[in-house]
């Protein structure tokens, strides 16, 4: 499984000029490996202590392949004079 690596939106109105925009998410990733990676000794301290908190470090897992499942996900919103495009990639 693969987190997606580009998100793109579009933005059309009628009668103005299209908006688009491509975001690599990719350059997100290394910063949410480091946020990861600081917060691992506070988990396992946690789950230590309490085993309520088990359920939480239980949680990270599923948190990744809810984000990976976004792949390929495309979000069309059209209304009369307006049109909203989402796309990851």
């Amino acid at each position: 499984m693969m987190p997606p690596v580009i998100m793109r939106i579009r933005l059309k109105e009628k009668g103005k000029r299209r908006f688009r925009l491509w975001l690599p998410l990719i350059l997100l990733w290394p910063l949410a490996l480091l946020v990861f990676i600081l917060l691992i000794p506070f988990l396992v301290i946690l789950s230590l202590l309490d085993s309520r908190s088990r359920k939480l470090t239980a949680a990270i897992p599923a948190l990744y392949r809810t984000i990976c499942s976004l792949r390929g996900l495309r979000v069309d919103i059209v209304e009369e004079d307006e049109r909203i495009f989402i796309e990851f990639a």
